[in-house]
């Protein structure tokens, strides 16, 4: 790109544009692919497991997550509502992912 003796060098200016390319394509990569619009959870399987969904609902006194048992949701809102339980022991990540909004 450049003109030196350096065949992979490139200008300051090159490497703005470089930048400002990738930036802006960030913000277009991530969209909503979610299989499942809403999902409504009354209760977790005795097994470790994972929700996907653009909305989520957990309810219930059956949602509980017991101890060494590890639950994971994706989605682009959650609501907990009373009866979820985590117990000592048990895990619970959500993840998030707000650039669908």
């Amino acid at each position: 790109m450049d003109y030196n003796a350096d065949m992979q060098s490139i200008t300051p200016d090159q490497l703005e544009h470089v930048h400002s390319a990738l930036n802006n394509a960030k913000l277009n990569y991530r969209k909503c692919n979610y299989q499942t619009t809403s999902l409504s959870i009354n209760s977790f399987n005795s097994n470790s497991g994972a929700y996907i969904a653009q909305t989520i609902t957990v309810s219930g006194s059956s949602a509980v997550i017991a101890n060494g048992k590890t639950v994971y949701i994706e989605c682009n809102n959650v609501t907990f509502n009373s009866g979820f339980e985590i117990q000592v022991g048990g895990k619970l990540n959500v993840n998030l992912d707000t650039s669908c909004n």
